[in-house]
């Protein structure tokens, strides 16, 4: 799943470099403003009938079908209040070309309903190299579609005929991927409801919490400040968010097989936790430390306002997905806690974020979303600590030494940009970039090392990627 994810984020960086050359600012934040009520509207499927059949050990062909078929009901209600709501957003934002917009993204929402909930059985069941193929014709689907409207257009449809191209593509690939043939049922709707309405408020909170920004951005400062939103968002989920998804969307099936076992249920849930701050960590730190070459080598100098946004955003994504452990919270099956957290997430943000854009400006907004992830990490551990009777130093010795290493490494590129790189953006090269990266790498590599052999080589995520390392030179040694 984190190599799908490193594929697809690939192709998404890309996709980004490419559009952001041949589109505007004012393009990405037009698509944004559709998406966004797309996605609002998307929460009437956000039972995530997934994750109850992947909870169900048990489930049978008629849990399948019935969630298929409540699929298609969804979708195709979306669909109409997409119709519905288009001449009244394109009047609210003042912009008759959502209008037509939102005719178009319709038809994709309707399409995706039909895809064969039989998928769900890769991920139930382990079998992620099936999910990989799955997922990556999807992303490639809309990658060719978008970058070719692009080239052809050069405005906004190219965003909104990749996201359709998305969807049809995903219904193909799924029928084609897997043998299962669903059909029309609503004989298990109670049982799957009695799960995943629980899911469906964390969704709808989980949208407030991520998406309600956007919408306050485009009211109070326009497109094209939420297309440099939208972008540096893109851009700073890459070392955090986009690798904690396709991680806890892997465990959440293993952690659902330990689920009578809390013992090796925290451990594992430990060892995912380490493993992960060994990566985010320095992933967002880089990111961060890189964003004053990277954004002009990479996206161009009509960009250049999107570094401060970029490196603000990414710290706080940084934050949130340390904390994000939904996951575990509906293995044990007990997905209320998660609503109760993200109840306090968005009282604690949407206030904060909301004051700040209105009295101050964009910078100033997002620089409260790094406060209020601060004050959300402790709260999001604290229950499952107390559920899996896990210790307050156990979760700290296991990011204390990827933090440190990770500033080190982030003041050491912050450094070398400052006293040997004094070029003006025009003239960053790939090259700058490049040899930021692979300075970044050593220092993080050598330090967290030192630091764990400092501290006695504890058994801790070190020890499980120095395994990893370990085994995958002895086969190559082996084999040759």
């Amino acid at each position: 799943m984190v190599v799908f994810k490193i594929f697809e984020k690939s192709i998404s960086i890309v996709s980004t470099i490419i559009l952001a050359r041949l589109l505007s600012p004012e393009d990405f934040g037009l698509a944004a403003i559709a998406l966004l009520v797309v996605t609002l509207l998307e929460l009437l499927r956000a039972f995530n009938f997934d994750m109850a059949l992947i909870h169900n050990q048990d489930a049978t062909d008629e849990h399948y079908n019935t969630a298929w078929t409540f699929n298609i009901i969804a979708t195709a209600i979306i669909s109409i209040l997409l119709i519905c709501a288009a001449p009244l957003v394109s009047s609210f934002y003042d912009d008759e070309r959502l209008f037509n917009i939102f005719l178009v993204l319709s038809f994709g929402v309707f399409v995706s309903g039909f895809e064969n909930i039989g998928v769900v059985v890769f991920r139930k069941e382990l079998e992620f190299h099936k999910e990989f193929a799955f997922l990556l014709g999807k992303k490639l689907i809309g990658f060719l579609v978008g970058i070719g409207l692009a080239l052809y257009l050069k405005n906004h449809w190219a965003l909104v005929g990749g996201t359709v191209a998305t969807h049809v593509g995903i219904v193909l690939i799924s029928y084609y991927i897997q043998g299962y043939r669903p059909r029309l049922s609503v004989s298990k709707a109670k049982e799957l409801f009695g799960f995943s309405s629980w899911l469906f408020i964390n969704n709808l909170m989980n949208f407030l919490n991520y998406k309600m920004p956007e919408a306050i951005i485009g009211k109070l400062s326009g497109t094209s400040s939420l297309g440099f939103f939208t972008v540096s968002a893109d851009i700073a989920k890459l070392g955090s968010t986009e690798i904690v998804l396709p991680v806890n969307r892997a465990a959440y099936p293993g952690y659902s097989k330990l689920n009578r076992d809390y013992q090796a249920l925290k451990n594992s849930f430990l060892n995912t936790q380490g493993i992960l701050a060994l990566i985010i960590i320095p992933a967002s730190l880089g990111i961060a430390a890189i964003t004053p070459v990277m954004v002009p080598v990479l996206l161009g100098e009509k960009w250049l306002d999107t570094i401060p946004i970029l490196q603000l955003l990414t710290i706080s994504f940084m934050l949130a997905s340390l904390g994000n452990i939904q996951s575990i919270y509906m293995a044990i099956g007990k997905p209320r806690i998660m609503t109760f957290i993200f109840s306090i997430r968005i009282i604690v943000t949407l206030p904060l974020f909301s004051y700040f854009s209105y009295y101050y400006d964009l910078i100033s907004a997002v620089t409260s979303m790094i406060a209020a992830a601060l004050i959300m990490l402790p709260i999001s551990f604290y229950f499952i600590m107390r559920e899996l009777k896990i210790k307050q130093s156990e979760l700290i010795s296991i990011i204390i030494r990827p933090t440190l290493s990770g500033l080190m490494m982030y003041y050491s590129i912050h450094s070398v940009i400052h006293q040997y790189i004094r070029n003006t953006p025009s003239n960053y090269s790939v090259q700058d970039l490049l040899s930021l990266i692979v300075f970044g790498v050593l220092i993080y590599t050598i330090s967290t090392y030192v630091l764990w052999a400092i501290s006695g080589k504890p058994h801790a995520g070190e020890t499980h990627v120095l395994n990893a390392v370990i085994q995958k030179y002895r086969k190559i040694f082996m084999n040759t």
